[in-house]
């Protein structure tokens, strides 16, 4: 096998298909929203009073850039719309609490979060899956905002923010085409997975999957434009995913520049999210914790580089090294 065919197998044994796939996946969801209309409706005994809601899947899985996760519990992302306008509803936590309080029996675990309802499934003790519903209200104009803040929580803390799911998953959609497109999602799940597998047991603050994702929506170069020509269609763009995974980490790593930020001056890497709220990804990350993510992407960089110039057997002990032992010997 050649090493862009071992990337290949590498991205069959840890891409999670997505909800038109996966039959459990859509089988779990679809139990928890059939609890949350039975229990809106007892909340709401009157028709003419109950608010309805619409559902759309978000997230990697609908987006198609999904992993397994490493140490199981499944996340399934699922945006509820209720059709309300939210300038009648003025405290987003009330709003929350109509769906929490209707799915809270569901499972031995279900929480109320900053940003979403959180249904958990344990099994043989073991978290398995949990589901986020993530609710929103609509304002005068049609436009989606989040329902964020916790019980309890201060007044200033509880906010509707405009969120455009849906959008971010129509750009990803949109990026590129055929092969092209293929190759796209193939590199967002390995830098998804090296995060899960070079962050997971030291407790440093990982970067966010939609960080990544958010990443290479501005960086990634396929081999083809790369090379300086495009291949419609042609085997042509994906022949080294090797060499355009390298490309995508070098153009994040050449983005980082010294300024200002809430943990004051650093080095650091600023990513605007290209849809409402159009926020930094980053920004929660304290310097400290960015300077962890930069000399992590220095070793994953320097490990992209010693793989292309090493024999194919050398090149797999690198790659496992560096995405964990899913990466073919």
């Amino acid at each position: 096998m050649t090493i862009h065919a071992k990337f290949r197998t590498f991205d069959e044994t840890i891409r999670l298909k997505r909800f038109a796939e996966n039959a459990e996946l859509r089988e779990k969801r679809d139990r928890v929203l059939t609890r949350l209309r039975g229990g809106i409706q007892k909340q709401f005994p009157s028709p003419a009073n109950r608010p309805t809601f619409d559902f759309f899947n978000q997230g990697s899985y609908e987006m198609g850039t999904g992993v397994k996760p490493l140490g199981g519990d499944y996340d399934i992302d699922v945006g509820l719309v209720l059709n309300i306008d939210i300038s009648h509803h003025r405290d987003p936590v009330a709003v929350k609490e109509w769906v929490y309080k209707a799915v809270k029996e569901h499972t031995t675990d279900v929480r109320f979060r900053r940003s979403c309802v959180t249904v958990f499934y344990v099994e043989g003790g073991e978290p398995k899956y949990h589901v986020d519903l993530a609710i929103y209200g609509k304002d005068a104009w049609g436009n989606h905002h989040l329902a964020s803040g916790k019980q309890g929580g201060a007044t200033d803390q509880r906010k509707w923010v405009r969120s455009e799911p849906k959008r971010l998953t129509d750009l990803v959609d949109r990026k590129f085409s055929g092969e092209d497109a293929n190759q796209f999602r193939r590199v967002i799940r390995y830098l998804k997975r090296w995060k899960d597998f070079q962050f997971s047991s030291e407790g440093a603050a990982a970067p966010t999957g939609i960080g990544l994702t958010a990443c290479a929506l501005s960086w990634f170069a396929t081999q083809s434009s790369s090379l300086g020509f495009y291949s419609y269609g042609t085997q042509a763009a994906e022949t080294d995913d090797l060499g355009v995974t390298t490309g995508l980490v070098e153009k994040i790593r050449s983005n980082f520049t010294m300024g200002y930020s809430t943990a004051g001056l650093g080095e650091r890497i600023r990513v605007v999210l290209p849809v409402p709220p159009h926020n930094d990804i980053f920004e929660k990350l304290s310097n400290q914790q960015m300077q962890e993510f930069k000399q992590r992407l220095d070793a994953l960089l320097g490990n992209l580089r010693a793989a292309r110039k090493s024999s194919e057997q050398n090149a797999c002990q690198v790659l496992r090294r560096t995405f964990g032992e899913d990466f073919p010997a």
